[in-house]
């Protein structure tokens, strides 16, 4: 039950893949299989958004489209189906700018195995954005031609990069997708594309609303929805900026070392820095900026460079941090990265074309290439922090320098195949280490003492500390038991309810999350009021140790008001006395209308407790209305009806859920159907209709055309 404890082999990044994205894409597939909307996850946290978390991303037509495949074969095929569609996105953009297929191939070849690309594969909902933005760019040229049909398919592009999952990655997807549009609008004088550019991305928002419309509502109620700029934060935001001496990156994979080996020791994370592209792919951006001064090249140039101020904490990352809304909640501004991994692909294959018409310009591009490469290094050496050093053998990447060696023979020889094969060698070797595998059957094999539970009912694994370098003396780590679909009363998600945050910080008395990553929520000490939350077991030092069945998790019992601030200095007594705190919208009114009950108590049991779905038979044995209360998190969008009849479910004890029921025995169903949803899906059958109509009234009219002609 504990975690592996091979430091060589740990990686962070491969543990948010399994801890979240594994059984997040595994509980949408096997409720799609169902034929249900996959919207609540009821194994972890005590039941918190699915859909609305944005990263589970069950809509990206790939994602769904794998429905049918278990979450640990689906991965590998969705990593490989990235690669794929970033590299022939890649490719028809650059044949749009006017290059030829080999040096389109080029192009498209660098994006899909540069090192960021590929060192983000592990986290899907990245890759799956990055390989939609290409797409936008070739959408942006249709905008061009023709502004009806350009419109539908930009829209179409922007709807993908959204419901790929990962805002932070789609904003830097849009915005480059605006900054093209806008540039080959006035390179063009296509005026009326610029009209409707708003349009289009308007109408591709519509189309992602299903999942777009739930993942800005959850923001708003997350533990970090309301981040406000700060002189603070802005300290801490900028410590993840790219360090100047990581540029020597570029000239090698691993300067630093290599997660692989256990040995990197750069500024963070591998991933976030990651800016190898290879030394051939330098020497073909050199070529291109010394022998095609086209405005496509200037494009890619400032691309590059807007993108690499933004990661190294410039003014322009601070002023994007204090006047963007939204900025100053996003995650390192180094992961800006990837724009500058796409503008150095465009420049690379304007480079292949460059020395296929011009191929006496080599010599001129190998002098600025060893004038970058240059500046590189010396920045690098430079700049390292004292006491640190690197290893040179580290530094000398042979088999890039060997293809770098190839591609300038190809270059003189005029054999751009060969130029296309140098280049994707020095970057296949380098990628096809880095990720690790493993056979399918070893994805969360459920351990053969993990606890048999009634309806409702859960555990928790006793948590200390995390490590993000080194692989953590875990038990029992967060979303580990929702891969056996066992629930969980603690968890890890990039947008926690506040609300139950807070709730798991008064449980523990400190802090729930780790020092070293504030989304995830851990039960730190063993204690008996665990089983309020209806925690069955506790899992601790190999041992699992049952909690007494008190009834005070699910029960029925009187109300009374609290607001916010009184429902924590309250709580401890109201739990003890089985009396229901009730806070938030429609608290007051609803106690108003229903009554406070009687301070007898009642009994309640779940009958059916599903994904989005939960029945309660509850007894009432007073005369008066009284409340259910259930552990269950609080979320709006869950609906409650009595015996048939619509009532509120408020906010109770802090962060799960209350409703009004009458004397007597009651049939209580809970049903998640989220408004948001509902407007999601309104929204996005409307976008598609009217990019469907945009589409089909084009083919109709050149069907129309053709048949005159014929006639004619």
């Amino acid at each position: 039950m504990g975690l592996p404890v091979d430091d060589a082999y740990w990686d962070v990044l491969n543990w948010d893949s399994l801890a979240q994205f594994y059984h997040w894409r595994d509980i949408s597939n096997e409720q799609i299989r169902s034929l249900q909307a996959p919207l609540w996850n009821p194994y972890a946290l005590c039941g918190a958004p699915l859909l609305a978390n944005g990263q589970s991303a069950p809509f990206y037509p790939p994602n769904l489209m794998s429905a049918p495949l278990s979450a640990a074969r689906a991965t590998g095929w969705l990593a490989w189906f990235a690669l794929f569609w970033a590299c022939l996105g890649g490719c028809l953009l650059f044949a749009r700018q006017g290059l030829s297929t080999t040096a389109s191939m080029v192009g498209g070849a660098v994006w899909c195995l540069s090192a960021f690309f590929v060192a983000w594969l592990q986290l899907p909902s990245v890759t799956a954005v990055l390989s939609c933005i290409p797409w936008a760019l070739v959408a942006c040229h249709r905008l061009v031609d023709d502004p009806r049909t350009g419109a539908a398919w930009l829209a179409l592009a922007a709807a993908m990069i959204l419901l790929a999952g990962h805002l932070q990655f789609a904003f830097y997807g849009l915005a480059l997708t605006v900054a093209y549009a806008l540039f080959l609008s006035i390179q063009r004088r296509a005026w009326v594309s610029l009209g409707v550019l708003p349009i289009a991305l308007m109408l591709g928002a519509a189309i992602s609303a299903l999942q777009l419309l739930p993942m800005l509502e959850l923001i708003g109620f997350s533990h970090r929805g309301a981040t406000i700029p700060t002189a603070e934060g802005y300290q801490a935001y900028s410590r993840l900026a790219m360090p100047l001496y990581h540029l020597i990156s570029y000239v090698s994979p691993e300067p630093f070392g290599h997660p692989r080996d256990g040995d990197y020791w750069g500024a963070y994370h591998y991933a976030e820095l990651a800016l190898f592209i290879g030394l051939p792919t330098l020497f073909l951006a050199s070529a291109a900026l010394v022998s095609r001064r086209t405005p496509a090249v200037w494009f890619w140039l400032a691309a590059w460079v807007v993108a690499i101020m933004i990661a190294m904490g410039t003014g322009l990352t601070q002023a994007l941090y204090f006047y963007l809304p939204g900025w100053s909640g996003s995650g390192s501004p180094a992961r800006v990265l990837c724009i500058a991994a796409l503008a150095l692909a465009g420049l690379a294959a304007h480079g292949a074309q460059a020395l296929r018409d011009r191929p006496t310009r080599w010599p001129h591009a190998t002098g600025l290439f060893l004038s970058i490469v240059a500046a590189f290094a010396l920045i690098g050496f430079g700049l390292l922090p004292q006491g640190t050093s690197f290893d040179l053998s580290k530094i000398i990447h042979i088999p890039s320098l060997a293809a770098l060696i190839v591609l300038i023979a190809a270059s003189i020889l005029k054999q751009p195949k060969i130029v296309l094969a140098a280049t994707v060698i020095a970057l296949f070797i380098p990628a096809y280490r880095y990720n690790l595998t493993g056979p399918i059957e070893a994805a969360f094999p459920k351990p053969y003492n993990v606890p048999t539970l009634q309806p409702g009912e859960r555990i928790i694994g006793i948590n200390n500390s995390w490590s993000l370098r080194e692989a953590p003396r875990g038990q029992l780590p967060p979303n580990t038991a929702a891969a056996w679909r066992t629930p969980d009363a603690t968890g890890y998600d990039s947008t926690l309810l506040r609300w139950y945050k807070r709730m798991a910080d008064w449980m523990n008395e400190q802090d729930s999350a780790p020092v070293e990553n504030g989304n995830m929520i851990f039960a730190k000490v063993m204690r008996e009021r665990w089983s309020w939350l209806r925690v069955k077991r506790e899992f601790n030092m190999g041992i699992w140790y049952e909690l007494s069945a008190n009834g005070y998790g699910l029960f029925v019992g009187p109300a009374e008001f609290a607001d916010e601030e009184e429902t924590w200095r309250r709580l401890d007594d109201a739990w003890g006395r089985k009396t229901i705190l009730l806070t938030g919208d429609g608290a007051q009114e609803a106690l108003n209308r229903y009554g406070a009950g009687d301070p007898q108590p009642g009994e309640a049991r779940i009958t059916e407790y599903g994904p989005n779905e939960i029945a309660i038979a509850a007894s009432n044995p007073s005369s008066l209305g009284s409340w259910l209360f259930i552990s269950d998190t609080y979320y709006p969008g869950w609906r409650a009806t009595v015996n048939g009849k619509n009532m509120p479910v408020i906010r109770a004890n802090g962060a799960f859920r209350a409703i009004p029921v009458p004397p007597g025995d009651s049939t209580v169903r809970m049903r998640y159907s989220p408004a948001s949803f509902q407007w999601g899906l309104i929204l996005a059958t409307l976008g598609i209709a009217i990019v469907g109509v945009l589409l089909t009234r084009k083919r109709a009219a050149r069907v129309k055309a053709e048949a005159a002609l014929g006639t004619s």
